[in-house]
Parts: structure tokens; sequence; C-alpha cells
């Protein structure tokens, strides 16, 4: 199954974006909470699955260089991984996004842009703010 991957950067460090980013995807019905585990699903290292109560799950920027976590949505997911962005600081936000309708894939790139993506006179020249990759 095709995936669409937006690559968003924002001025701000992980649990700001973190933070930015859970309330763009609960207006649209996605939760950090995972209905069959009850826990939020981290990646703090390639590969190694952790389960956090929601509450109580925290990123702290400089803690862990690139944290995968995953929204849900009944049998669908979002899987986002922050990374810390050495060369222009902040933050690099890979968004997956597999099976999802065009109009949802649109429409979350669009409250991304919107709601994560910095001011056009915070970006830095000749960086990348928002990429689409298919895969």
């Amino acid at each position: 199954m095709a995936s669409f991957t937006y690559t968003v950067w924002s001025d701000c460090d992980k649990a700001f974006v973190l933070k930015s980013m859970a309330g763009v995807f609960s207006n649209i019905g996605y939760s950090l909470k995972n209905e069959s585990t009850g826990k939020l699903h981290a990646w703090l290292k390639p590969g190694e699955l952790s389960l956090f109560d929601v509450d109580k799950f925290s990123i702290e920027d400089g803690q862990h260089e690139q944290i995968g976590i995953q929204w849900w949505s009944g049998d669908n997911d979002i899987y986002v991984t922050f990374s810390s962005e050495p060369s222009v600081g902040g933050t690099t936000c890979y968004v997956t996004l597999v099976g999802l309708p065009r109009s949802e894939e649109a429409e979350i790139a669009r409250l991304l842009i919107l709601n994560i993506i910095p001011d056009k006179r915070r970006f830095p020249i000749d960086w990348p703010v928002f990429k689409l990759s298919a895969d």
C-alpha cells in the first residue's frame, strides 16, 4: 500500500512540537492512546517499542536525538518521527500516512502547514520547511 511522508520543520523544540501536533491530530479524531493497549506507543530507539501512560509521557528535548510516536483513529494510524535539527535548530518531523483517503491526507497537510510550520519570517535561508514524499 502506498504511503505519503510529510517532512515538516518547526523552529520550536520537540516538546512544543509534540504538544502542537497532538492538538492538530486530536481535532481530526486521532488519539495518542491505542485502544487495544490503552497506552501511548513510542520508539525511543529504532525498532524498540515502548508503552507509556498518555498522561505521564513527556518528550524532553535533548533526551533522545530522535523519537517516534504513533497516533490512532480506529484502524488508521499516523506515525511521526521527531528529530532535533542540528544544522538550523528546531525540530524536523517525518509524518507518515498509510492508506488514508486523499481528502484526509490533504487536510493533514493543511493543518501541519497552518499549525506547525512557523511564520515565513522565521524560515531559515534555503531550508525546506515542508516536503512531500511518496512510497
